[in-house]
């Protein structure tokens, strides 16, 4: 029998994923009730006067990409599999502004009990030699700020900013005025969202099934003739 929380999550995932295909619909409808621009005329260098039978087509509008802010990520150790089990490693809550994080560890880690460990003072990205370069010459500058796939998290923690009693590792529990810091297995995914309101912080993957999940479904003309129905197109 289901859960409440895994009946709640598989529906908001078929709202979603209807969403996503009604907007596909609409889209291309609105782009067949577009007409095609016309080519655009050569003219004469000269008087400017366009030449006849010569012409050349006019270009369509770019397609604009809206920059995307990442929001999070996930990291996992080798034996996460092929497709990222969501049972090992940690998902983190990231802010760009502050470069901070928080992160999530899940049941099936390692080295680390599950739960939410203390956002961090700072959080840097890059190679585990590079980081340990970084800690023998204290100079933390020298590593990257940004999240991407394949680098390892560092975080680290002002004296203070690690609240006592967090079980850090297993069976192991932080001390009062602590500076840790903690390096996270690579990045495997990020999650990204944009300014629009009606983008959702999501990760890759997600967004990959989400797409795979619409065109199976338009595939079927029942679907699209419903959904057309339901905004209102006619053919």
């Amino acid at each position: 029998m289901k859960t409440y929380q895994q009946f709640m999550t598989e529906a908001l995932a078929a709202s979603l994923i209807k969403a996503v295909a009604r907007q596909v619909v609409k889209s291309k409808a609105l782009q067949k009730a577009v007409p095609k621009k016309p080519n655009i005329p050569i003219r004469n260098y000269f008087d400017n006067k366009p030449v006849a039978g010569l012409t050349v087509a006019s270009k369509a509008p770019e397609k604009i990409k809206l920059a995307s802010t990442i929001t999070g990520f996930r990291s996992g150790g080798a034996s996460r599999g092929p497709n990222f089990d969501p049972m090992k490693g940690s998902k983190y809550q990231f802010d760009p502004v502050n470069r901070t994080s928080i992160s999530n560890t899940a049941p099936g880690h390692t080295h680390t009990p599950a739960g939410i460990k203390p956002k961090s003072t700072r959080t840097y990205f890059d190679t585990p030699k590079n980081i340990q370069v970084a800690k023998q010459n204290r100079d933390l500058s020298t590593l990257g700020k940004t999240p991407k796939k394949g680098l390892n998290p560092y975080e680290k923690w002002k004296t203070g900013d690690y609240p006592a009693g967090v079980e850090y590792a297993h069976g192991k529990f932080s001390e009062p005025n602590w500076s840790p810091s903690h390096m996270g297995s690579p990045i495997v995914d990020i999650q990204t969202r944009t300014a629009s309101k009606s983008n959702l912080p999501l990760f890759g993957a997600q967004r990959q099934e989400i797409r795979d999940r619409v065109k199976a479904g338009l595939k079927r003309p029942q679907n699209i003739q419903a959904l057309k129905k339901e905004l209102g197109i006619k053919d």
